[in-house]
């Protein structure tokens, strides 16, 4: 499973969800990811993700394959950002999906 966050450019959460990992359920993304798109009249920048052993390299590939840029956030390497950001000790996927930078 994945865990998904869509979110706007002002942090906007525009959909929220899990996937399985699997072809169908990527499908279903993409169809969800270019149906945000057409109501938005935008589109998505980037996608972020949590590199997990080797579970994310089917999705990242998909995405990639699907004219979307994936960029990785390893909270074991941005765990020191986090800690000067006052975010606390306990990790929460949903803060570390999200770069604090690309839309301050």
């Amino acid at each position: 499973m994945h865990q998904v966050e869509i979110q706007n450019d002002r942090r906007k959460i525009l959909w929220r969800g899990q996937i399985g990992n699997n072809r169908k359920r990527f499908n279903e993304l993409l169809e969800k990811l270019r149906a945000i798109e057409r109501s938005n009249s935008d589109t998505i920048a980037g996608i972020f993700m949590n590199p997990t052993g080797t579970y994310h390299i089917p999705i990242q590939h998909f995405l990639e394959s699907s004219g979307y840029v994936v960029y990785y956030i390893d909270p074991r390497v941005t765990e020191s950002a986090r800690t000067a950001s006052n975010l606390g000790k306990v990790k929460s996927d949903k803060v570390d999906c999200v770069p604090r930078n690309v839309y301050d």
